[in-house]
């Protein structure tokens, strides 16, 4: 089968990096059979490394190792419609961390980082003009998502995400909105993986 395999982008159920998609649901017999086939899953046992999900038109099988996951794939062969897997073991390290980001591209294919405020309640209209006054002056560097307009809108509704394109814009906002609670995501993109580009290390 030469089926493209995709890089996971995300963990499933905690700590599955693996996935495979069968184009049907399996009935309730090879269900039963396939969760007790030790030439599957190895030395641990089903439910300690795996998880099936059937539905009527696909089953979905997650793994947490690639023995399984070729395991799996040599029992259902052309019964897969898609495959996904961790490229290297930089990639999964990056999967268990939860301010990363995987994509094909940077967001907006041009920033680097994304930052979410906290609500933006009533007294801190100093952050939101700061923030404000920040993307207006360098609008090469961030764009601003929940900000326009804000007058007109009750502070207490207010959740900006900030898109920043390199590490010292970022210390610019960090500068701008002093302790000001924030939650900052890093996109890093397939290829830099595939590159093992360590970036922000």
């Amino acid at each position: 089968m030469n089926l493209r395999i995709e890089p996971t982008k995300k963990i499933y159920y905690h700590n599955l990096k693996y996935k495979i998609v069968i184009n049907d649901e399996i009935n309730t017999d090879e269900y039963y059979n396939l969760i007790g086939r030790d030439d599957i899953w190895g030395m641990r046992p089903y439910a300690y490394c795996a998880k099936i999900l059937k539905n009527k038109d696909q089953t979905q099988i997650y793994a947490d190792n690639e023995i399984a996951f070729n395991n799996l794939r040599k029992y259902f062969d052309k019964r897969i419609v898609h495959l996904e897997k961790p490229i290297n073991s930089y990639h999964s390290e990056l999967l268990e961390k939860y301010d990363i980001d995987i994509k094909k591209t940077l967001y907006y294919r041009k920033y680097r980082y994304k930052v979410k405020f906290g609500n933006l309640s009533e007294g801190k209209n100093k952050v939101i003009d700061n923030i404000q006054s920040l993307v207006r002056s360098n609008p090469e560097s961030f764009m601003c998502m929940g900000l326009h307009n804000y007058s007109s809108i009750s502070y207490s509704w207010i959740m900006p995400t900030v898109y920043i394109k390199d590490k010292q814009s970022l210390m610019l906002l960090k500068l701008s909105v002093g302790e000001q609670s924030q939650h900052v995501n890093t996109v890093i993109t397939i290829k830099e993986i595939k590159n093992e580009e360590r970036i922000g290390e």
